[in-house]
């Protein structure tokens, strides 16, 4: 999947990628992040830019992310809804993709599973990826997942980039939860193992505690999954 913005840092990046691949080559998906709440976006310069991906890359997806409905509803919805009064909207945009980025609900509670609910009751199976955030869901990575695998949503993992997020601890755990999910497969490593005591005095079978034991060889027995 390949990260774009709509602007012409872009449309550039998209036009190097065409002019670089053969034509049997193809980006899966180009995303553009928080289009409304991050980079505000027009409607017609967000539709524009869609046209512009498709008609180089007719093969790849076009999918965005925002934080809410009202939000993302903003490019794809005519009339939309902004403070309660509907606009016309000229360009609507019809992504193939719509992803999540929030990570708590509406209220500010650290459940975004209600926010999701609205994406799906809005979206249907556009709504067919939303993400997942090591600096903010660390304590509910089981429900989040059990939810996505419920609804045939697939989970993307979020890394903040900075200090905080201490994503070196928190993807074991994702990952973890993931198996638990069912969105991965464990396997383990099976070993034999020999150890050898390194002292000279006479080795008591019944005392194995008064040897200094190191490991002597490993031999792989197979790998399995678990």
């Amino acid at each position: 999947m390949a990260l774009v913005d709509v602007n012409q840092g872009g449309r550039d990046a998209v036009a190097n990628v065409y002019n670089g691949l053969s034509s049997s080559d193809y980006f899966w998906t180009y995303y553009t992040d928080e289009p409304l709440s991050i980079q505000t976006i027009s409607q017609h310069s967000f539709s524009d830019f869609k046209d512009y991906v498709k008609n180089l890359h007719s093969n790849s997806n076009f999918a965005f992310g925002e934080t809410n409905t009202t939000y993302s509803g903003f490019y794809t919805d005519n009339p939309y809804i902004w403070l309660g009064v509907p606009h016309t909207n000229y360009y609507p945009t019809d992504p193939d993709i719509i992803f999540c980025t929030r990570y708590e609900n509406v209220y500010g509670g650290i459940d975004q599973r209600s926010l999701w609910d609205a994406f799906r009751s809005k979206y249907n199976q556009t709504f067919s990826r939303t993400w997942i955030a090591a600096h903010k869901d660390g304590s509910e990575f089981s429900q989040l997942l059990g939810y996505c695998m419920n609804n045939n949503i697939a989970p993307w993992f979020y890394q903040n980039e900075d200090v905080h997020d201490l994503s070196d601890g928190m993807l074991p755990q994702y990952c973890n939860a993931a198996w638990n999910a069912g969105f991965l497969d464990r396997y383990d490593k099976r070993f034999k193992v020999w150890y050898k005591c390194t002292l000279t005095h006479t080795h008591d079978p019944l005392h194995p505690g008064l040897c200094n034991w190191v490991e002597d060889r490993r031999v792989l027995e197979g790998v399995f999954l678990r």
